[in-house]
C-alpha cells in the first residue's frame, strides 16, 4: 500500500508517528513522578493522534487511487504539495510548542 500512497502521504505518517512515540514516552515520564491531569492530557492527544493516523492513511489510499486504465480517480492540483508541506510543517511547530509546554515543571 505504501507503494501507492503520495509523498505527503507518506511525510505525514512519518510525522505523526513520531508524535505519538514522544507522547507516550512523555506519558511514561510523567507517570513515574509528574502530575495525573498532564497524563490524562496527553493519554487524550495520543488518542487523538491515533485516529489522525488511521483518517489520514485512508485518504491518502483515496487520493492515490486510480481506474483500471492508471488515471487518478481524484483530481490533484498541482500545488497541493507546497501547501501540504507548509500545513505539515505548521503541525511541527504546533508539536513542538506543545512538547516545550509539557516539558515545563508545574508552578
Amino acid at each position: 500500500m505504501l507503494t501507492q500512497v503520495g509523498v505527503g502521504g507518506i511525510l505525514a505518517i512519518l510525522v505523526i508517528r513520531e508524535v505519538l512515540g514522544f507522547l507516550k514516552h512523555r506519558a511514561a515520564t510523567l507517570q513515574s513522578g509528574g502530575s495525573e491531569e498532564a497524563c490524562d492530557e496527553l493519554s487524550l492527544v495520543a488518542d487523538r493522534t491515533e485516529a489522525l493516523v488511521a483518517s489520514t492513511t485512508q485518504i491518502a489510499a483515496l487520493v492515490s487511487a486510480t481506474d483500471p486504465a492508471g488515471l487518478p480517480l481524484i483530481y490533484r492540483d498541482s500545488q497541493a504539495m507546497t501547501r501540504l508541506n507548509t500545513t505539515l510543517e505548521a503541525l511541527q511547530r504546533s508539536i513542538e510548542r506543545l512538547g516545550d509546554r509539557v516539558d515545563r515543571p508545574a508552578p
